[in-house]
């Protein structure tokens, strides 16, 4: 078995035994399932941001390219 697929097992294990434990915790589901629902749009918001940083860094790169290019032209 290659180290790969090793890694894979455990990590889809640690991910299964952590959701499992959030859901049978002792507070309530419905509270549960709003904390998780609230911390995936806390993720995606940041991920958004890094994003749209992303391409404004990327666009404001490329314009610089252009700007050089036609210097040479």
């Amino acid at each position: 078995m290659s180290s790969v697929k090793v890694l894979l097992g455990v990590l889809a294990g640690a991910a299964a035994g952590s959701t499992l434990g959030i859901l049978f915790a002792p507070e309530k589901v419905s509270g549960t399932h709003l904390r998780i629902s609230k911390k995936a749009d806390d993720y995606l918001d940041n991920l958004k941001g890094k994003f749209d940083d992303f391409l404004l860094t990327a666009t404001n790169e490329l314009d610089y390219v252009k700007k050089r290019s036609r210097k040479f032209s």
